[in-house]
């Protein structure tokens, strides 16, 4: 979905732009600035192209980029973080966290010994920008909250990996150095006052209620990923949870009351599905907070 532009921030935003990892701006990102890895330097670089904007010291904290009311940070993991930025950027800036979702893969294995990539393979594993919803979890209080929003950006990146001694025998363990994007794809933006559409299946869109699984399934999440997506949605009151459907509910079965084929597989087919908590999207109008 195409990433809204607001206020004055130019976002430079043209949709699945290719990434320019020869730009000198972008390949030398990572020095002076605070430590950072190059994924967070050069997605900084690629949002706002002005250092003047970057870096700006702001409530006691330090913003990622700052320009006019419009706050971009650029968190690629551990929102936890975010907490004491958001306390403070939020009562007066529109802000928005940019997390990076690695959509393709390609993995370098370093020698330690001389420096040079030993290996090269494409990771089997696709990024989704669901992945987002674990992070969330860490900062729950600010979901609701109508001058914050979420913009997940689909990247390839390349990876690079050193391995480490083993461990009793068994297969290496690696530990990731670096990770330099080699190209900025699709984007989602989501957030209290946008609305949490872009970031829920279609399928989910057009039940009347739906369930943990059902969300696992559509989105191809695992339960536990999906359950906390789902509870997610429910602390940024997009979705609530409702009793259970009269039509999932079993009547009890009569003394010596014989079902029908359909009637006998409809009640194993709910007892089979097994599940005990329902939800229900909401719609909330972002020009009437409902805090």
């Amino acid at each position: 979905m195409p990433t809204e532009k607001y206020g004055e921030t130019p976002h430079k935003l043209s949709h699945q732009a290719e990434y320019d990892a020869d730009n000198p701006s972008v390949r030398d990102a990572g020095i002076g600035t605070l430590g950072e890895k190059t994924l967070h330097a050069a997605l900084k670089n690629y949002y706002e192209p002005d250092a003047a904007f970057r870096e700006i010291k702001y409530q006691g904290c330090v913003a990622d980029i700052m320009r006019g009311d419009n706050i971009i940070e650029i968190q690629t993991s551990n929102f936890i973080k975010l907490k004491p930025k958001l306390s403070r950027f939020c009562k007066t800036k529109k802000v928005t966290v940019v997390y990076p979702v690695a959509r393709r893969k390609m993995i370098l294995t370093i020698d330690p010994s001389t420096g040079a990539a030993s290996s090269t393979r494409k990771s089997p594993k696709t990024g989704s920008p669901y992945e987002i919803y674990s992070e969330l979890t860490h900062i729950i209080p600010f979901l609701d909250e109508p001058n914050l929003r979420f913009r997940v950006v689909m990247v390839d990146v390349d990876e690079y990996r050193v391995p480490r001694e083993k461990w009793g025998g068994k297969r290496k363990a690696f530990t990731r150095t670096e990770r330099i994007p080699t190209a900025i794809g699709e984007e989602y933006e989501v957030g209290y006052s946008v609305g949490w559409d872009a970031l829920i299946p279609d399928e989910i869109k057009t039940m009347e209620y739906f369930t943990i699984k059902d969300f696992a399934k559509f989105s191809s999440l695992k339960y536990h990923a999906a359950n906390a997506a789902v509870n997610m949605l429910v602390y940024a009151k997009a979705a609530k949870r409702i009793p259970k459907p009269e039509s999932l509910k079993i009547a009890p079965k009569k003394r010596g009351e014989k079902l029908s084929e359909a009637e006998a597989a409809a009640r194993e087919a709910i007892k089979k599905d097994g599940s005990r908590n329902f939800y229900q999207l909401l719609k909330i109008s972002p020009d009437i907070p409902e805090k």
